[in-house]
């Protein structure tokens, strides 16, 4: 965006090179989505050649029907056993990576339970040190239909001693529990439950936004509005002009493509409660 604004202050004070002054600042705007796409490509090909999460155990969620669980939820939450790691992903796509062994390994599974009722509540992943490292809210995970098999997946990859407790609220947070399914908001890792569950529609959306999350949302309005005043050259009969604004439109559809896809992604599919969920 500096080079945009060094271009045009130089297309327009020196005479000779107004058109490819142009051309320059436009060009120096796409560099920005164009960017975008190679990271995004990159990434994408990293992801799919790891070849250490080849041959791990995967742990997908099983929810309780009609607990609301989204697409996003069921196609990205996932528990990854590798012979030395595990790998929690939670509802939108963030990777945590845990050892086996060692002093802050997992090295112990254990079922929370109500006080009153003994219904299962959740699932704390202990170190050596009985500090819980990660919690999966035992509703969307082994609650749903497939849930005991899921249940005994994770326990025979992990191969862990496995106990159960007596939920006690943190003390930092207080005694508050909420409804049911928001127990884990008296959690001293409610933050990190929030995420191994569905997540609301509207931060889901955020959340998982490139500009939101990457960029920057500012991205989305500046970009274009900036482009904007160079697509006017589309009409030129000059060949500089001409080119200033295919770039441009071109830095266009390539910042609003993505975003308008993203949004209809997230609001018509991803984001919404699965079918199956709700019958």
């Amino acid at each position: 965006m500096f080079g945009w604004l060094i271009a045009l202050v130089v297309s327009f004070t020196l005479e000779g090179t107004g058109s490819w002054g142009l051309v320059v600042a436009a060009a120096a705007l796409f560099l920005l989505p164009a960017s975008d796409v190679v990271v995004r490509a990159l990434a994408w090909w990293r992801k799919r050649g790891d070849a250490r999460l080849a041959d791990a155990v995967v742990i997908t969620p099983s929810p309780e029907p009609g607990a609301g669980a989204t697409r996003r939820f069921l196609e990205t939450a996932a528990v990854r056993v590798l012979p030395g790691d595990v790998v929690l992903t939670n509802t939108l796509g963030e990777e945590r990576w845990y050892a086996r062994r060692g002093a802050h390994g997992i090295a112990r599974l254990v079922r929370l339970t109500h006080p009153k009722t003994g219904a299962h509540l959740g699932v704390e992943l202990r170190d050596g040190a009985g500090q819980a490292r990660a919690l999966l809210p035992w509703r969307y995970w082994f609650a749903g239909p497939d849930g005991e098999r899921r249940w005994s997946e994770l326990v025979a990859a992990l191969e862990l001693p496995v106990s159960e407790e007596k939920f006690k609220p943190a003390g930092n947070v207080g005694r508050r529990t909420g409804t049911p399914e928001l127990w884990y908001r008296a959690h001293e890792l409610a933050g990190d439950a929030r995420k191994m569950a569905p997540i609301d529609s509207k931060a889901a959306r955020r959340a998982t936004s490139w500009n939101e999350s990457v960029i920057g949302g500012g991205e989305v309005i500046v970009l274009p509005m900036f482009s904007a005043l160079l697509l006017a050259g589309l009409f030129s009969d000059r060949a500089p002009g001409q080119a200033a604004g295919v770039l441009s439109a071109l830095t266009i559809v390539a910042v609003w493509g993505p975003a308008v896809a993203h949004q209809l992604a997230s609001r018509l599919t991803q984001d919404r409660p699965c079918v199956s969920e709700t019958s």
